[in-house]
C-alpha cells in the first residue's frame, strides 16, 4: 500500500503538471507564463502535501490512503462518497459509470467528474492534491488571458491579476475534498468560452448553456446569479435591449425564493440574524464574514481536531479580503463606473452577495465572488498599493489577536450574534 500511495501521488503530479504546462502554452503562448505557472504548481504541491503530512496525518504513507479517524469533518462523507464512486467504476470497468442515487452529497455530478481521474490514479486522499492545483492554476491562466487579450491591460495590471489569482489564499492548500477548487477552474473555462465564442446567436446559446451547467455544478443559485448579471449588464451598462428588463423580475423572484429558503430553514438563524438587532449589526457581521475565523487561535487545537489546521489559509484569506474591501471603499468612485462594469464583475459581486446572506455568512462563498472580480479590481488598484494594504491589515489584525489574547477573548463573539 505505501508504494501505491506514493506512485499514485507521483503519477497524478506528473500528469497534471504536464497538463498545466500544456494549458499555459496553448492559452497564453509565452514561455514566461509557463515558468510562472509551473512555479505556482510546484509551490502549491509542496504546501498541500506538507500541510497534510505535518498537521493531518504524518503516517499517511504507512496507511491505506483514507482520512484518519480523528478527522471529523464533511470531508469524511465526501471522501467516502468519491471512494465509493471510484470503486463502482472499477467494479463495472467503466469510467463513465455513474449511479447518481448512491451519492448523499449535493451536486453528485461534479463528484462523479472528480472520481474519473481517481479511477486511474487510485482513490486516495493526497491524490486529489495535483488535481485541485491544476484547476485553480487553470483559473489563474484564464484570468490572465481575460486581462491580457480581452480587457487589453498593460503588463503591470496583467501581472497583478496573475499574482493575486494564482496565490489567492482560498486555493493555497489543495489537500482537501471541497468541490470549489475544481468547480472554479471549470467555471473559468466556461467564462472563457462565453467571452471568446459568443459571436452568433447559436454560439451564445451554446456558451451560455454550458456556463449555466458548470455554475450549477458549484451551487444551485449560481446559474440564476449569472442570468441576472447578464440582464443587468445589457440593460443598465450597455443600455441596449431594454426589452430584456422584463426578464429581471422572475429571476429576482427566484433569487429571493432561494434566499428565503436558505434563511427560514433555520429558526436559530432567523432569531439571531434577521432580527432588528441583527440587521443593525449587519456592517459588523459583514466585516467578520470577510475576515473569517477570528481570533487566530483555533488552529492551535489541530492535534485534537486536524480540520482546524485548514483555517491557516482562511486567516490569509481574511487579510486579503479585508484589504480588498477597504481599498474598494477608498477607490469606489474610480472603480464603480459604467465603463468598468462587465458581466464577469457583476457575476462575482452576485456570488459574493449570496455568501453574505447565507446563514453562516460563509467566507468561502464570498471569496468565490471576489476572485471573479480581480480583473476589474486591478484596473485601478496597483499591485504595490495592494501589497501595502495587505501589510497594514495584517498588522491591525495581528494586534487585535494579541489584544484579545491579553483580555481573554472577552465578549468578541457577541459582536455578530
Amino acid at each position: 500500500m505505501p508504494d501505491s500511495l506514493m506512485s499514485s501521488l507521483v503519477s497524478g503530479t506528473i500528469i497534471f503538471f504536464l497538463l498545466t504546462v500544456l494549458s499555459t502554452k496553448l492559452i497564453l503562448g509565452s514561455s514566461k507564463w509557463v515558468v510562472f505557472f509551473s512555479g505556482i504548481f510546484l509551490l502549491k504541491l509542496i504546501l498541500g502535501v506538507s500541510h497534510y503530512l505535518i498537521f493531518v496525518d504524518p503516517n499517511y504513507f504507512l496507511g491505506d490512503g483514507a482520512l484518519p479517524n480523528s478527522f471529523w469533518h464533511e470531508y469524511h462523507s465526501v471522501f467516502n462518497q468519491v471512494s465509493d464512486a471510484v470503486r463502482s467504476k472499477v467494479v463495472h470497468d467503466d469510467i463513465l459509470y455513474f449511479d447518481k442515487e448512491s451519492f448523499e452529497v449535493s451536486h453528485p455530478e461534479i463528484w462523479n467528474l472528480i472520481s474519473m481521474p481517481l479511477f486511474y490514479l487510485g482513490g486516495y486522499v493526497l491524490t486529489i492534491t495535483p488535481i485541485n492545483i491544476f484547476f485553480t492554476t487553470l483559473l489563474s491562466i484564464n484570468f490572465v488571458f481575460i486581462a491580457q487579450f480581452i480587457l487589453l491591460y498593460d503588463k503591470a495590471k496583467v501581472s497583478a491579476v496573475a499574482v493575486t489569482s494564482a496565490l489567492f489564499p482560498m486555493f493555497l492548500l489543495a489537500d482537501n475534498f471541497y468541490r470549489d477548487q475544481i468547480g472554479m477552474g471549470l467555471l473559468s473555462v466556461g467564462l472563457i468560452i462565453y467571452f471568446t465564442t459568443s459571436k452568433t446567436f447559436f454560439q451564445k446559446i451554446f456558451s451560455i448553456s454550458l456556463l449555466l451547467y458548470i455554475s450549477f455544478l458549484l451551487r444551485t443559485v449560481y446559474p440564476v446569479i449569472f442570468l441576472v448579471s447578464l440582464v443587468i449588464y445589457y440593460v443598465f451598462v450597455e443600455r441596449r435591449n431594454r426589452k430584456y428588463l422584463i426578464l429581471l423580475l422572475p429571476l429576482i423572484l427566484i433569487l429571493l425564493y432561494l434566499a428565503a429558503n436558505e434563511i427560514l430553514q433555520d429558526k436559530d438563524y432567523v432569531s439571531g440574524y434577521v432580527s432588528a438587532s441583527g440587521w443593525l449589526f449587519l456592517p459588523i457581521k459583514l466585516v467578520f464574514g470577510v475576515i473569517g475565523p477570528f481570533p487566530w487561535t483555533q488552529f492551535m487545537l489541530y492535534k485534537v481536531d486536524p480540520t482546524l489546521s485548514y483555517q491557516l489559509p482562511d486567516y490569509l484569506l481574511g487579510i486579503f479580503q479585508l484589504s480588498y474591501l477597504t481599498l474598494l471603499i477608498q477607490k469606489a468612485k474610480y472603480l464603480f463606473t459604467t465603463k468598468n462594469m462587465s458581466i464577469l464583475t457583476l457575476f462575482g459581486f452576485g456570488i459574493a452577495l449570496s455568501g453574505i446572506i447565507t446563514k453562516h455568512m460563509h467566507i468561502g462563498y464570498i471569496a468565490e465572488g471576489i476572485v471573479l472580480t480581480l480583473p476589474w479590481f486591478f484596473a485601478h488598484i496597483s499591485l504595490v498599493q495592494f501589497r501595502k494594504r495587505l501589510g497594514l491589515i495584517f498588522a491591525i489584525l495581528l494586534s487585535l489577536n494579541i489584544l484579545l489574547e491579553l483580555i481573554g477573548n472577552a465578549g468578541i463573539s457577541n459582536l455578530w450574534k
